[in-house]
């Protein structure tokens, strides 16, 4: 990824993006994607609050397949857990990582097609959830092939905040290209883009890291 992102850039209660990598092998990447080219995709949609969700191809373009997997999950929190904050104080009320987002969304973008400027958005445990009262508070973005830089397709951070300045950020922008097997994890409060892909296949998957009121 280069020096802009290092390894475990990890500051507990602020804004912070980290690259960790070797998460996964390439062979399970590839069952992953074996497995959810199977199942299938269909187009994905744009959170609006409420938990509705429209389609808007001007502003998100791409397809997705969702799958609740708590194998997944609990591996990525025993792999991901020394890069994330225990305690994140982003809010009010200090919060503590609780567990990893079952549901697993995998993305496909094809040349042209691309996930405008946005803020993830805060999911929440609803009532019945046995975990209930949980939100997420950091986005885990998992490669699961290499993407060429000339390919486009990178996870790109946008603005001129403070928050960009202490990434390392040039000309208020700071890109991940796609590598296989890594994880990308930011906190939500980071503007960002899935930049446009010019040639060639891009896939991912994205959970959240969990958090709960202490």
């Amino acid at each position: 990824i280069g020096p802009l992102l290092p390894p475990e850039i990890v500051t507990p209660g602020v804004s912070f993006a980290c690259v960790v990598h070797g998460v996964l092998e390439p062979n399970e990447c590839l069952e992953l994607l074996e497995h959810i080219n199977k199942k299938g995709y269909t187009p994905a949609l744009v959170e609006i609050g409420g938990g509705t969700q429209i389609l808007r191809p001007e502003y998100r373009n791409g397809h997705r397949c969702i799958v609740d997997s708590t194998e997944l999950s609990s591996y990525l929190l025993e792999v991901l857990r020394p890069h994330l904050p225990e305690i994140f104080t982003n809010f009010k009320q200090p919060v503590k990582l609780d567990d990893m987002n079952e549901r697993c969304r995998f993305l496909c973008y094809t040349p042209g097609q691309e996930f405008e400027a946005h803020l993830d958005g805060c999911y929440r445990r609803p009532v019945g959830h046995p975990r209930y009262g949980a939100r997420s508070c950091i986005t885990a973005q998992v490669y699961l092939h290499d993407v060429p830089i000339e390919n486009g397709g990178s996870t790109t951070f946008l603005g001129s905040n403070d928050h960009m300045h202490f990434l390392g950020a040039i000309d208020n922008q700071l890109s991940c290209q796609p590598r296989c097997g890594s994880v990308l994890l930011f906190s939500q409060d980071l503007n960002h883009e899935g930049s446009i892909l010019v040639e060639g296949l891009k896939y991912t998957m994205r959970t959240e890291a969990m958090y709960i009121n202490i």
